[in-house]
């Protein structure tokens, strides 16, 4: 097999962020859908038609930690996304300046891997304009 080519990977109901690599699309009922890059540590909230606008919307973002709550408001779970919990994303838009922003995301309802062509299609500059180089 070609080295270059894009490992097949399929749909998860949970992903590890702490051991897993590649890009994931992370998907709700909403049209909003939240990109992790594993391999660089940054996070995008790619804003859907009618969802609420943002600050930092559709730019890669620096990712500090992610929590995951299900419907009984427990604790939330570091580090793990699952299907059918709520994420808990925070990031670092201004890169060290402590200011962190978080999004409270809607229910998961599918965890998907991320193909080489779409990744390409994803590249966009950070916050202050900077080429955070997207995920490759």
């Amino acid at each position: 097999m070609d080295p270059r080519e894009t490992r097949l990977r399929a749909q998860v109901d949970a992903l590890d962020l702490a051991t897993a690599t590649g890009v994931w699309a992370i998907r709700s009922e909403s049209s909003t859908v939240y990109f992790v890059d594993l391999d660089r540590g940054c996070l995008m909230r790619a804003r859907g038609k009618d969802s609420q606008v943002f600050p930092y919307d559709d730019q890669w973002l620096p990712l500090i930690e992610v929590s995951s709550h299900d419907s009984s408001q427990r604790p939330g779970r570091l580090g793990v996304v699952r299907v059918g919990e709520r994420p808990r994303w925070l990031t670092d838009p201004r890169g060290g300046a402590g200011a962190y922003e978080w999004r409270l995301q809607r229910t998961i309802t599918a965890i998907e891997p991320v193909t080489e062509e779409q990744v390409v299609a994803l590249r966009v500059p950070g916050p202050d304009g900077e080429d955070l180089d997207g995920p490759r």
